[in-house]
């Protein structure tokens, strides 16, 4: 299916640093190919199906993604991702069209991002001042909760 996670694909095409994947309800498995900054859809066979993002380093979704992080299904089948480079979060429809996307400027390393409610999601932030983070938010970009321990045994590393 592609190069494990934290290796380069040798040939042409090939995944680079896949970060999670998730299959959706209709048994496609998304990829998220962060350094070729792109979303991959396998089917169940392993075929390539579609992708979010052509390579570019650029948040100018869904033509192009700044290096995703993880994806994940919503609970209306749309698929969920986040863009390091730049700290965005992004929704998209099954077939790839952008819903929305908001840039969270209080997050340095948005990592899978999951829904909790119809407007509520939880994701962390990986790399913070000092150590890690959990944020949850809006799709509006409002942050209404945060775990963001500074010091002692409940910092996250």
């Amino acid at each position: 299916m592609g190069a494990p996670v934290g290796h380069h694909a040798g040939a042409p095409g090939g995944f680079s640093f896949p970060d999670d994947a998730s299959v959706r309800t209709s048994g496609t498995i998304a990829v998220a190919d962060a350094s070729n900054n792109r979303i991959r859809f396998l089917s169940p066979q392993g075929t390539v199906v579609g992708r979010i993002g052509n390579g570019a380093d650029a948040h100018d979704p869904p033509v192009s993604i700044a290096r995703p992080d993880g994806e994940a299904p919503l609970a209306n089948s749309d698929i969920l991702g986040s863009e390091i480079n730049g700290s965005w979060v992004d929704e998209y429809t099954r077939s790839g069209p952008l819903v929305w996307t908001v840039h969270l400027a209080s997050v340095n390393d948005p990592s899978d991002p999951r829904q909790l409610g119809a407007d509520l999601f939880l994701m962390t932030d990986d790399n913070p001042p000092g150590e890690g983070r959990v944020v949850e938010f809006t799709h509006e970009g409002q942050v209404t909760w945060r775990y963001d321990a500074r010091a002692g045994d409940d910092m996250l590393e």
